[in-house]
């Protein structure tokens, strides 16, 4: 949210995700990715031997610069263990967010990952 990071739903159910989007309190600004992502790092690396496999989600409204540190970070991260998954979902086309999904996911389809034109309230339906 803006240059914040926070957690809304932590370790919450795909199918139990779209009662979260009630605590969602943004109400629209300047897009950032890096703290968000800085901030989902720091929570897999710590809980890392707690779970075979860790997904990061990020849901956008807007545009923001591309982070290239926290994508190379997840990219280390990913090569070395192969239990991170990220999943973005966009209200519009984010050029940063598929360009992170190019950077861990060079063969795959960028809608295996990325995803635009969902509303929030269809973000649960979209992880299905």
């Amino acid at each position: 949210f803006d240059h914040d990071a926070r957690v809304v739903c932590n370790q919450t159910p795909l199918d139990k995700h779209a009662s979260c989007t009630n605590n969602i309190t943004y109400k629209g600004g300047g897009t950032n990715f890096t703290r968000p992502l800085d901030h989902a790092m720091q929570l897999v690396q710590g809980n890392k031997a707690k779970y075979d496999k860790q997904f990061i989600m990020i849901h956008s409204d807007g545009q923001a610069e591309f982070p290239q540190a926290q994508a190379d970070l997840m990219k280390r991260f990913r090569d070395s263990r192969e239990n991170l998954e990220f999943f973005a979902i966009a209200e519009t086309r984010s050029e940063a967010l598929d360009l992170i999904c190019k950077a861990l996911y060079p063969l795959s389809p960028l809608s295996d990952h990325c995803l635009s034109q969902v509303r929030p309230e269809e973000t649960s339906g979209a992880m299905q």
